[in-house]
């Protein structure tokens, strides 16, 4: 859950308040930025690193307000924060069956709980959209590897 101590948010604020920079000034977030965020992520401890990435993306969602916008088209920088999270997820976690289990709960438990305390918000359309992206790629045509592999069920 995003509720981490106090002593290792600072990185992830700092990281959520300049995309939102980038997003103001060029409706996008860079690549090196993404970079950045995936390797503060990876020198959590490995237990720390789910919590952490939920914190953070509860934390950019929250100072976008995108828990107080019901639709997408009152949202210019969806798309932008869609495809930056996007590339986050696929930069962090590797090609392994349990990996993409970690990164759907984070997406899962988030979106669970921005509707526990906010309802159904924008915010559900953008962790749905992202679950439904990472199974199309990379974790459906990982499955069809491991069909081709071992046979199917």
């Amino acid at each position: 859950m995003p509720y981490i101590k106090q002593a290792l948010r600072p990185p992830y604020d700092a990281i959520a308040n300049t995309m939102i920079a980038e997003l103001v000034a060029n409706q996008a977030i860079s690549d090196s930025l993404i970079k950045h965020l995936s390797s503060v992520l990876s020198a959590q401890q490995f237990e720390d690193i789910d919590g952490c990435l939920n914190y953070f993306i509860t934390k950019l969602f929250k100072n976008l307000a995108l828990h107080k916008k019901p639709e997408k088209s009152k949202v210019p920088c969806a798309l932008a924060v869609e495809d930056a999270l996007l590339k986050l997820f696929k930069e962090l976690y590797p090609q392994k069956y349990f990996h993409f289990n970690r990164a759907g709960g984070v997406l899962l438990w988030c979106r669970k709980e921005f509707e526990r305390r906010y309802g159904k918000t924008f915010c559900s359309t953008i962790l749905m959209n992202l679950t439904d992206q990472l199974y199309e790629d990379p974790l459906g045509p990982y499955e069809d590897k491991k069909i081709a592999e071992n046979g199917d069920v």
